[in-house]
């Protein structure tokens, strides 16, 4: 070994704290590397440990074929933003079929849960598009709710076999079995009626 040149060894294994070094390299014990540590192929197998970046960058696979695995929980903290770029994302599920793909077996869901303000749930719609909410059934569209950007917005709800039954239109007017409502209420059918019922016994 050279203290100010260049040291090698031309054959068998190098151990660290270890008499039966397995690998090139064996280290047994902590390994502190305060330069760059290259690699062109990395495997790791943690038994138990944890891996800290004090400051830096990690890039895991270098095409979208590349599949990371791991059990446990996975915690992601720091102030600036969580992304993910590509493909969908699947809770509960290895086959999302959307962006973001919510799959339980019971009575589940998704929360929004703030602290402090109003919590919001957003639809940023483009231009002449509709903003939609919809109520399956194995994979099956039984109604939903619908917001209409095309120039006359309204919000249509509907609701077996996915049969508008309800319209809002942009002016304030409702319609029931009408898509256009002339008046603040419209209702349209074959038997049309309004049923007032009371119930106070008087």
């Amino acid at each position: 070994l050279h203290a100010n040149d260049v040291s090698y060894f031309n054959g068998g294994n190098v151990g660290i704290g270890t008499e039966s070094p397995s690998r090139k390299l064996h280290v047994e014990g902590d390994a502190l590397v305060t330069g760059i540590l290259t690699a062109q192929e990395f495997h790791t197998e943690f038994v138990s440990a944890s891996v800290v970046f004090t400051s830096g960058s990690t890039k895991f696979g270098d095409s979208s074929d590349d599949i990371h695995s791991m059990s446990g929980s996975l915690r992601v903290t720091g102030s600036g933003n969580h992304y993910i770029q590509t493909g969908n994302v699947g809770i509960g599920t290895t086959a999302p079929a959307q962006p973001l793909h919510v799959a339980v077996s019971g009575n589940g869901g998704l929360e929004i849960d703030a602290t402090g303000g109003a919590p919001s749930l957003l639809f940023d719609i483009p231009g002449n598009e509709q903003g939609r909410i919809r109520f399956l059934e194995d994979d099956t569209t039984l109604g939903g709710i619908t917001y209409e950007t095309n120039g006359t917005d309204y919000i249509a709800f509907n609701v077996e076999s996915n049969t508008e039954r309800m319209r809002i239109a942009g002016s304030g007017n409702i319609g029931i079995g009408e898509t256009s409502p002339d008046g603040l209420l419209h209702i349209k059918g074959s038997t049309p009626n309004i049923i007032f019922e009371d119930t106070s016994g008087g």
